[in-house]
């Protein structure tokens, strides 16, 4: 004799938190983008499914931004579905991460309750090196003169540059 009890267990797919926009890279502050991840249903039992998502760890005080209803409506076991919410990226925020919550309300008791949450860094500094040049000089003094661009949303703050010499 064998007792099966089914089971809730929804996950917010790896690596499929992301920020969606018409164009190729990160939007800027103060652009309209989506943020979108899909919502397996692990689980025996069909269910109605909600994601919320935050600015910041929802677990250590994030800042809620939206919830959508994962679509599907309705996920049945072992099927997976996508939960998608327009919003403006904040002016005025340094580099932070981006989460998304299944189950925000903890409604459903469920048999892993720690697969309900993914995160990222949405906004973030991209710097690049344009140039590195070397100016000898007659005295034996050298000069290094680099050129880094920023081609990323926000400002980089505390930037350190380090310079090596080999003899190769």
């Amino acid at each position: 004799h064998t007792t099966y009890r089914f089971a809730n267990d929804l996950e917010i797919v790896s690596d499929s938190l992301q920020i969606l926009t018409d164009a190729e890279e990160l939007p800027a502050p103060g652009e309209s983008a989506t943020l979108s991840c899909k919502v397996k249903n692990n689980g025996d039992l069909t269910t109605a499914a909600n994601v919320s998502f935050y600015l910041g760890d929802p677990n250590s005080g994030g800042e809620l931004i939206g919830s959508a209803t994962v679509d599907p409506s309705e996920l049945r076991g072992g099927e997976e579905g996508e939960a998608a919410f327009t919003w403006t990226v904040p002016s005025g925020k340094a580099a932070y991460k981006v989460y998304a919550l299944a189950d925000p309300d903890n409604t459903l008791f469920e048999i892993d309750e720690f697969n309900n949450k993914a995160g990222f860094q949405a906004l973030k500094p991209d710097l690049e090196a344009v140039q590195c040049k070397i100016d000898r000089h007659g005295d034996g003094m050298t000069d290094i003169i680099a050129v880094f661009r920023n081609t990323g949303a926000v400002s980089a703050k505390e930037v350190k540059i380090s310079y090596r010499v080999s003899e190769e």
